[in-house]
C-alpha cells in the first residue's frame, strides 16, 4: 500500500493498493490502523514558517519493521511534515531485509522527488517575504478549521489586521524599509498569539489570524493584545536595511474580529465580516479593535481604553 500523510490536517489517505491475490485481503484503513498508528502518534505540527527551509536537507528513507504484522514500512518524509508511506506485507521480514541494498538507491531518488514536489506545493501557499502562509492558503486552512469546529462544536475567531499609515512608511523610507517592517510586524504578531493559531499574510500590509477554539471574548483579548503591543514598540530596521534613518518607526494596527458560528458559518463570509469590522476600526480613527456582531456589518468597537460600545446596525 502507498499512503500519504498530511501533517497540517493530521490525516492519512491510502493512494495505491498493490496487493497480490495471495495476500490477506485486509482493507487499507485496517492496515493503516494496525501498522501506521504508532508511527503517526505524537508527531510534531508542521512548521509555522517556510522561510527557513534548507532545500539541501534531504532526510533519508526510514525503514520500520513490524514482525507482529509481517510488514515493513518505508517512510519518505518532507520538511513540511508531510510523509509518504510504503507498506510492504510479506511472509517474512527477512525477505525485505535481504533486498534493501537492491532498491535503496531507487528509494533515495524517490525521497528526493517526493520532497521536491511536496515543497513546491507547499511554497505555492507561502508568502516569500514573511514566510507566512499566503492568501491562497486561507480558504484551505479556514475551511479545515470550520469542519473541525463543526465536528467538535467549538468556536473559531478570525482577525483581520491592517497596519495603519503603512504607505507613509514606504513613501518616507522606501520599500526596502517597508518590507523589513512587514517582517518585524509578522514576528510581533506571532508573539501575541498561541502556537495553535495560524497567521497569514493576506496581501500588502494586511494579515489574517485564525484562532481555533476561541470565542468572541477571547478573540477580543488577543486583538487588544496585538493592538497594545504595536503601541508599545518602535521598529529599528536600520541594520538589516542599511538605512540609518530607519531607527525609530512607529506603526499601529486596525483590527476586525469575526467569530464562528455567531457571525457566520461560511469561511469566506467570516473573513469578509472580519474585513468589514477592520474597516470600521479605520473609519473610527485607526488603532482600534472592532468586533463584528450577528446581523451587523459594523459591530462593536473596542477603544484604546478597552471599553466596548455597540455601533448602529446596518440596514
Amino acid at each position: 500500500f502507498v499512503y500519504l500523510y498530511n501533517a497540517g490536517r493530521k490525516h492519512i489517505e491510502c493512494c495505491l493498493d498493490f496487493r497480490n491475490p495471495g495476500l490477506p485481503r485486509r482493507a487499507p484503513e485496517t492496515v493503516a490502523q494496525l501498522i501506521l498508528a504508532d508511527l503517526l502518534a505524537e508527531r510534531p505540527p508542521p512548521p509555522e514558517s517556510f522561510s527557513t527551509f534548507d532545500l539541501k536537507d534531504l532526510p533519508p528513507p526510514n525503514f520500520t519493521s513490524d514482525p507482529e504484522h509481517q510488514s515493513e514500512v518505508i517512510e519518505l518524509s518532507s520538511s513540511t511534515g508531510n510523509s509518504a508511506f510504503l507498506v510492504l506485507l510479506t511472509a517474512s521480514a527477512s525477505d525485505i531485509e535481504n533486498k534493501k541494498s537492491l532498491f535503496f538507491p531507487v528509494l533515495v531518488q524517490a525521497q528526493r522527488t517526493f520532497q521536491n514536489l511536496d515543497l513546491a506545493a507547499a511554497l505555492s501557499y507561502v508568502d516569500e517575504l514573511t514566510g507566512l502562509y499566503n492568501r491562497r492558503f486561507l480558504d484551505v486552512a479556514l475551511s479545515n478549521e470550520i469542519a473541525r469546529a463543526h465536528r467538535y462544536r467549538a468556536p473559531i475567531a478570525v482577525l483581520f489586521i491592517d497596519l495603519d499609515k503603512f504607505k507613509e512608511v514606504n513613501d518616507t523610507f522606501g520599500h526596502i524599509v517597508g518590507s523589513a517592517i512587514l517582517q518585524a510586524a509578522s514576528q510581533l504578531f506571532r508573539q501575541c498569539m498561541r502556537d495553535a493559531d495560524q497567521l497569514l499574510r493576506y496581501g500588502g500590509d494586511e494579515f489574517v489570524a485564525i484562532l481555533p477554539s476561541t470565542n468572541t471574548q477571547g478573540a477580543a483579548v488577543v486583538a487588544e493584545r496585538i493592538r497594545a503591543s504595536f503601541c508599545d514598540v518602535t521598529f529599528d530596521v536600520s541594520e538589516e536595511t542599511g538605512i540609518s534613518e530607519a531607527v525609530s518607526i512607529s506603526v499601529t494596527t486596525s483590527i476586525g474580529v469575526a467569530c464562528y458560528p455567531e457571525v457566520s458559518t461560511d469561511a469566506r463570509e467570516l473573513v469578509q465580516m472580519a474585513d468589514n469590522a477592520m474597516y470600521e476600526s479605520k473609519r473610527a480613527g485607526k488603532n482600534k479593535v472592532t468586533v463584528s456582531q450577528p446581523g451587523s456589518q459594523q459591530g462593536q468597537q473596542s477603544h484604546r481604553d478597552g471599553n466596548l460600545r455597540k455601533l448602529p446596525e446596518s440596514g
